[in-house]
């Protein structure tokens, strides 16, 4: 089976006001935006190869099923965010209509072209996410070879006993990224943590369950079941990770700033030096209208473009241990070493009884522990206010202080002064009183008290050189508990014109728990077959805030009323269904 999926741009050439524009402008948040689609030239390819047999063989009161699967996936995409046009983002405040509408362009604040350069995104026109070819692309290969064979029974003990027991195996490469080498500039820093990612090879999943009926009349029957099943750990969870792990393959995408505010200009490093932007203000420090420079700015991105050929064999300036060694962190989380395949433990145990023909009462109890589900957590801890760094901190507040006229001293009197002269708090952070996960980077400054001196950030981590270290950990765990009960009645023929009808009540009243979600109110940043990140670094498997609403479910009849202690969550919906069958 093979699918494939591309995009483009169907701005250009659309007569739409500035669509042939070459920038993409977008004026405040979720307000006007102008030019090619960022997303245009997505290439998406899949192709599977299945072989599968199941078999089952019957001998006296058991039945013997066996079978295996074997699943080759191959995944290829380019996703060159930003590579038609370079990205420009303006306010729409006051002070930026007041400076369009006094812009020299016809048409006032009324006029995209009149609005202020603050910030401006490039794109290095690449995209691919491994250095290595298929699917017709030069790069963007994720190859996947699932393997699992089977082998169980169902065994008719007694007249009124059966038991199914089996086993299943289970093995996927590719998934954790275990063919990349290990990293030795991370393993300097903190031993252990750059070692090549563990690939599972003995996921057993055994299996349990039973029927029994106690009386031997037909009447009542017991049933229960308990189970191990491995889940699968979508590639969106971490699609960057390989662009961390390679340390060759110049394809993947580059998409630094150039522009961070109103004439402040960022050097943009390229495999042969920097690029320095001269569009982001007047040389006063003035805002510049975007018409005034958009040629500039679009001939910025083409040098930068310029500068990164597709190179299967150069240096992967995204290498995460190239990164280390400049002092800066990664901007995804990578797979940890000890990867674990994800996993549920299930366990269900009810009884269903006959009151009388055609009725029936259901109730059972469900478990479901899953473990092992990656939760995103910084291994250097940096902002934890247990590795308080007093000295930097001080240092911080001499800096700012000085920066204000007010002298090298941190006592009140000091602080106050340069707080009377517009210091805030920001200010502070931005010499050093916050942790490097501001900067993403190891903090250094220039020491205001020593001359020639440097200091890190107040709040550095475990390693104070180095970064922020995020890395996706198997320690994920979810808790489900569920009483689930139904009553059903079945009646033929109840009155003349009618053949049959269907009466049924259901109640459930379940609890569900997990750890992680560090931004519990979007539901996609709690869902764990996504990747979650720590509530707390120091606790990653804290619970978050009590938070309670009415959550209705996709039956319009149902509401189910959901109270959320941490990241627990208790249901209790009742439903009912009337059926007419003609």
């Amino acid at each position: 089976m093979k699918t494939q999926r591309d995009l483009s741009d169907s701005t250009l050439g659309s007569g739409l006001p500035l669509a042939n524009f070459p920038l993409n402008i977008q004026i405040g948040f979720g307000g006007l935006a102008i030019g090619p689609s960022p997303n245009a030239g997505l290439s998406f390819r899949q192709s599977n190869h299945q072989v599968k047999y199941d078999g089952s063989k019957t001998s006296g009161p058991h039945i013997i099923r066996f079978g295996f699967n074997f699943n080759r996936i191959g995944t290829a995409s380019f996703v060159p965010f930003g590579s038609l046009a370079p990205q420009l983002f303006t306010g729409d405040g006051r002070r930026q209509e007041d400076f369009a509408q006094k812009g020299p362009f016809p048409g006032g604040n009324t006029n995209p072209l009149n609005y202020p350069v603050q910030f401006v995104q490039l794109s290095n026109g690449l995209g691919y996410l491994t250095p290595v070819p298929g699917l017709g692309l030069p790069a963007s290969n994720f190859l996947y070879h699932r393997f699992a064979v089977y082998v169980g029974a169902s065994s008719k003990w007694r007249r009124n006993l059966t038991l199914t027991y089996g086993v299943r195996y289970v093995r996927e490469t590719g998934r954790s990224d275990s063919e990349f080498p290990a990293i030795p500039e991370l393993n300097a820093l903190i031993p252990g943590l750059g070692n090549r990612v563990r690939q599972p090879n003995l996921n057993f999943s055994p299996q349990f369950g039973f029927a029994w009926d106690p009386s031997g009349k037909g009447k009542t029957v017991v049933r229960g079941g308990v189970g191990l099943f491995y889940e699968n750990v979508p590639t969106s969870v971490d699609p960057q990770d390989p662009s961390l792990r390679a340390p060759l393959g110049n394809v993947f995408i580059q998409a630094p700033a150039a522009c961070q505010g109103v004439a402040n200009p960022q050097s943009v490093p390229t495999p042969t030096g920097t690029l320095q932007p001269t569009f982001c203000g007047t040389p006063g420090g003035d805002p510049i209208a975007i018409g005034s420079v958009a040629n500039q700015i679009v001939a910025f991105q083409k040098q930068y473009q310029a500068d990164f050929p597709l190179d299967l064999h150069s240096k992967n300036p995204n290498y995460l241990g190239t990164l280390l060694s400049q002092g800066q962190g990664a901007n995804s989380p990578a797979i940890a070493p000890d990867y674990r395949t994800p996993r549920s433990f299930e366990l269900n145990i009810g009884v269903q009884r006959e009151i009388r023909p055609g009725m029936v009462l259901t109730a059972d109890y469900v478990r479901n522990v899953q473990t092992h589900y990656l939760m995103a957590i910084d291994e250097n801890h940096a902002g934890d206010v247990r590795y308080f760094n007093k000295a930097a901190a001080l240092e911080a507040v001499a800096a700012t202080n000085q920066s204000f006229g007010c002298g090298k001293g941190t006592d009140f009197n000091s602080i106050q002064c340069a707080i009377s002269a517009g210091a805030q708090m920001a200010r502070y952070a931005r010499n050093g009183l916050t942790s490097s996960f501001a900067f993403n980077q190891v903090c250094s400054f220039s020491s205001a008290t020593v001359p020639g001196g440097t200091y890190g950030c107040a709040f550095p981590g475990i390693y104070p050189n180095a970064p922020p270290l995020q890395f996706f950990e198997p320690i994920g765990r979810s808790v489900y508990d569920g009483l689930q009960t139904k009553f059903t009645q079945n009646v033929q023929h109840p009155f003349r014109g009618l053949r049959a009808l269907n009466f049924q009540v259901s109640y459930a009243l379940s609890r569900f728990e997990n750890s992680g979600g560090a931004s519990p109110f979007v539901p996609i940043n709690s869902d764990q077959d996504f990747g979650v990140g720590a509530l707390d670094n120091a606790s990653p498997t804290a619970s978050s805030d009590r938070q309670c609403w009415i959550a209705p479910t996709s039956f319009p009849s149902v509401d189910t009323r959901t109270c959320r202690e941490g990241s627990n969550l208790a249901s209790c919906p009742i439903s009912g269904a009337l059926s007419r069958l003609r």
